[in-house]
């Protein structure tokens, strides 16, 4: 009878479950990391409820997506059959599977997840769950640089998110996208005008320590693609302090190498490489690669090797902004080493990829 008294009601389960993954969404780590001790002692002691049992598996997995620890992270739900599952646990399945995606940079794989889950989130109520999805979804527009797209779906999420003073935060990463979206647009004063809203919000959120680098990071880039290095150094220090990140290291790399400070330069790419290793991440790996072999005096073989494993990777990965970025140098390496036949061919690449981007935004 007294083991009886001991097992807990699905009931219970499902409204702490609830409870975790809003303050998921609200990316309130303290209490995120409490709530996961207290489910994790109390599933253990549920009554038998296959389907609650999946739907902490999911939300397990959404917690590690949130801690951004994909580096060891398999998806645990190559064996679930989302077409047997109701509708929310359907999305559930879909919508985490493209933030996996996303995180491992497969951002179209990301966008036909999310496209998939679309289809259960009409089915859902919950207007906060529907700007949480227009917000990711408008992060890998970002990045795939189909930037009407993103705006389309960042201003959806910002819409919903401005009506809730709990979501200030949410509400300061929709401006800061915005200034994301702006900046890749040339419009250097709106980039600005939205970093600084993003800013000013910070302010009104208990733990933004996180977000505050992110957004300090993006305006040292705005001042990067202005030409305003020392400024770019300042915001993109900043940012470091608040969070070591191999991102901010590349961007100072860059900066560095811009004011003629090499060995800052070449400390931040040894720095980055290394932590790049460490967290297996191939993208940022041909970044640090390309950047060092233009200024470290490299070898031929040694600079257009960097220069088409980056482009291949890149290609791979359908992420064309990149590809068009770096064939266009690459295009212009070859000018200036009078290799016109080989130059046309990477502009030839870079009008390509640049197509490519136009067409499916």
């Amino acid at each position: 009878m007294r083991g009886d008294l001991n097992v807990i009601s699905s009931e219970q389960v499902m409204e702490l479950l609830n409870n975790w993954y809003i303050q998921m969404r609200e990316e309130n780590l303290e209490k995120v990391a409490f709530i996961k001790r207290d489910v994790a002692e109390k599933i253990t002691r549920m009554e038998k409820n296959q389907t609650l049992l999946l739907y902490y598996s999911l939300l397990e997995f959404r917690y590690k997506l949130l801690l951004e620890n994909v580096a060891d992270l398999t998806s645990p739900l190559e064996k679930t059959n989302p077409e047997e599952l109701d509708n929310l646990l359907a999305y559930y399945y879909y919508f985490f599977q493209g933030m996996y995606e996303y995180n491992l940079r497969n951002y179209y794989e990301a966008l036909s997840y999310y496209k998939l889950a679309e289809k259960k989130l009409e089915t859902i109520g919950d207007e906060i769950e529907k700007a949480e999805f227009h917000h990711k979804v408008a992060w890998t527009f970002s990045y795939t640089r189909q930037i009407l797209l993103a705006i389309q779906h960042i201003l959806k999420a910002k819409e919903i998110f401005d009506k809730y003073e709990n979501y200030k935060h949410r509400q300061a990463d929709c401006e800061n996208l915005l200034g994301i979206c702006w900046m890749i647009k040339n419009k250097f004063k709106e980039s600005e005008e939205h970093f600084n809203n993003a800013l000013s919000l910070t302010n009104m959120v208990k733990h933004n320590t996180r977000l505050r680098c992110r957004i300090t990071y993006n305006l040292g880039l705005l001042y990067s693609e202005q030409n305003l290095s020392e400024l770019a150094i300042d915001h993109l220090s900043c940012s470091y302090n608040m969070e070591k990140n191999y991102r901010t290291l590349y961007a100072l790399a860059r900066e560095y190498f811009k004011v003629g400070k090499n060995q800052e330069a070449i400390n931040s790419i040894q720095e980055g490489v290394a932590a790049c290793n460490k967290l297996n991440n191939e993208e940022y790996l041909h970044h640090f690669n390309i950047l060092n072999v233009l200024n470290a005096n490299a070898k031929e073989y040694e600079i257009q090797q960097a220069f088409q494993e980056g482009i291949a990777y890149f290609q791979k990965k359908k992420i064309w902004g990149f590809v068009k970025d770096y064939a266009e140098k690459f295009a212009y390496y070859f000018c200036q080493n009078r290799q016109y036949q080989k130059a046309c061919t990477y502009y030839q690449l870079a009008l390509e990829a640049n197509n490519k981007t136009k067409r499916e935004d």
